[in-house]
């Protein structure tokens, strides 16, 4: 059936979208956390990772709000017909927008509620590895809260 073939299409090109985004996602969120581990990490780092959560939960949405019977392929992609792709997808986006919202509390601005990424001379600000230790908590329960295989 022609129409079949489409939808299975569909579903599992929003299937591999959907695991992409989520695997590039948990690997930049584990590595600016390592990084910020064992040294001072520049700023527009956190900036980049931002911008990356929410072009990740803008897409997770879209595809969930948009992609019918995207739960019951999942469950045979995967052999387990329990599996709850609604509760997967509330947790990964409550823990990244957790570590969104710290990058945004503790992301210094100007007056101008800009982001200070450099100095006046243009040299880039940095946040020190005491300075990240929330950000590291955050990242370990984001990542741990991305389940999207």
């Amino acid at each position: 059936m022609p129409g079949l073939e489409t939808e299975t299409t569909t579903l599992e090109d929003a299937w591999v979208d959907f695991r992409r985004r989520t695997r590039t996602t948990r690997g930049a969120i584990q590595q600016l956390s390592q990084q910020s581990l064992a040294g001072s990490t520049v700023r527009a780092r956190y900036v980049d990772l931002r911008i990356l959560i929410e072009q990740t939960l803008n897409a997770w949405s879209a595809t969930l709000a948009a992609t019918q019977g995207l739960q019951g392929y999942v469950r045979d992609q995967i052999g387990d017909q329990t599996v709850d792709l609604q509760a997967r997808y509330v947790a990964a986006r409550d823990a990244l927008t957790a570590l969104r919202d710290w990058i945004d509390t503790n992301m210094p601005t100007g007056g101008d509620s800009a982001v200070l990424e450099r100095t006046i001379d243009g040299t880039q600000l940095q946040f020190t590895t005491a300075q990240t230790a929330q950000f590291r908590v955050e990242s370990a329960a984001a990542i741990t809260g991305i389940t999207g295989e």
